[in-house]
């Protein structure tokens, strides 16, 4: 199995959480793979990819590259629209996918609202209460699905 992660903000000192999820998810004996966004570059694994991609298309290419079941996305908001806007979504990426992705989102009540009415059996929807960038329920929500899934 494969994890991808995708974050923003690795400047702040709340991106720690997301590098402490990446090892507890990494300590159950998985690939966990990490896409950073900052206001001027995208990362995976700490690397820049090619700034003449856009954040969607190189998502697109990496997910029909790499099979990744479980996505889990922590992102401000105008990072949050960059990935769910209506014209271009990575929602509707992974439906065309030919293996069944799994995406737990931790956002902003009004973006979950919106997700909200998506009604996917894929989609895992998780409220960010103030500038964190994973809570506890979260975290263990994710990682007990992903043991689940080791099991099955």
């Amino acid at each position: 199995m494969g994890v991808l992660i995708i974050s923003d903000e690795p400047e702040k000192s709340s991106f720690h959480q997301i590098h402490l999820l990446k090892e507890e998810i990494q300590a159950l004996g998985e690939k966990v793979d990490l896409v950073t966004l900052t206001s001027n570059r995208i990362c995976l694994n700490e690397k820049d990819i090619s700034k003449e991609l856009t954040l969607m298309t190189f998502l697109k290419q990496r997910l029909l590259e790499k099979k990744y079941p479980i996505i889990a996305v922590s992102l401000v908001l105008k990072n949050f629209k960059r990935l769910f806007s209506d014209s271009n979504n990575i929602v509707d990426i992974v439906e065309k996918l030919p293996t069944e992705t799994e995406i737990f989102i931790f956002g902003g009540y009004s973006l979950l609202k919106e997700m909200e009415k998506e009604k996917l059996d894929n989609l895992f929807l998780y409220q960010r209460l103030g500038v964190g960038k994973v809570t506890k329920q979260f975290k263990q929500d994710l990682i007990d699905h992903i043991r689940k899934r080791q099991k099955s």
